[in-house]
Formats: C-alpha cells, structure tokens, sequence
C-alpha cells in the first residue's frame, strides 16, 4: 500500500467515525426531547387523574348521602305502597259488587281523559245559571 491510500483510508475512518458521532447525537437529541415532552405530558396527566379521583371521591360520598336518605325513607314509602294496594283491592271489589257503578265510573273517567260534547254538555247543566 502507498502512503496515499493509508492516508485516503484513515479520512474515510474518521469521516464514518464523525458521522457515527453525529448519529448517535441526532438520536440522543431526539430521545432527550421526547423525554422533556413526556414528562411535560407525565405531570399534566397526574393533575388531570388527581382532579379526577377528587371529583370521583365527591361523588361517592354524594352517593353515599343520598343512598342513606333512600334508606330512611324505604319504611314509610313500602307502607304507603301496601296502603295503595290495600285501597286498589277493595276498590276494585266494590266494583265488582256493583257493576252499575263501574260502568259510571269508567264513564266519568272516559269523560275526565277523553272529554266528549255529552261530558260537557253535563257539566254546562251542573254549572249555576247566571243571572
């Protein structure tokens, strides 16, 4: 080999040993940058789920309440619904008893949800007459 080439191989070493370095740079550059970004993102995302658990944490205790008022309440709202029963059953056996008024009955309340002209016809007889 001649004193050239020795030459002319060692600038092309160092030139790939540069360009090596200026690699390893780049990606170093960029992984530090992503970093720097993912700990800016780390930090908003731990406030962002620490607001989250608050307002979660309220919610429970607010649920809470309100299942505990729920449970004050179940006693009277169960006999009120036994009382309705009890009134729907005897209601319906007096009904049962005395089929003319089921049929007024069902008439009126036909009249109340569907009002007729005979309906208000009635009721324009029920009303005073001014004078």
């Amino acid at each position: 080999m001649s004193w050239a080439s020795d030459i002319h191989a060692g600038w092309i070493a160092v030139s790939v040993g540069i360009g090596a370095c200026i690699v390893v740079a780049a990606f170093g550059l960029r992984a530090w940058n992503q970093y720097r970004s993912l700990e800016r993102t780390r930090h908003a995302a731990e406030a962002l789920i620490d607001v989250h658990a608050q307002r979660l944490e309220t919610t429970i205790v607010t649920a809470g309440s309100h299942v505990a008022r729920l449970g004050e309440h179940a006693g009277g709202l169960t006999e009120s619904i036994a009382e309705l029963r009890t009134n729907g059953e005897h209601l319906g056996w007096m009904l049962g008893r005395t089929p003319e008024a089921r049929d007024r009955l069902q008439r009126e309340l036909l009249d109340i949800v569907l009002p007729t002209r005979r309906g208000a016809a009635r009721e324009d007889d029920r009303k005073p007459a001014r004078d």
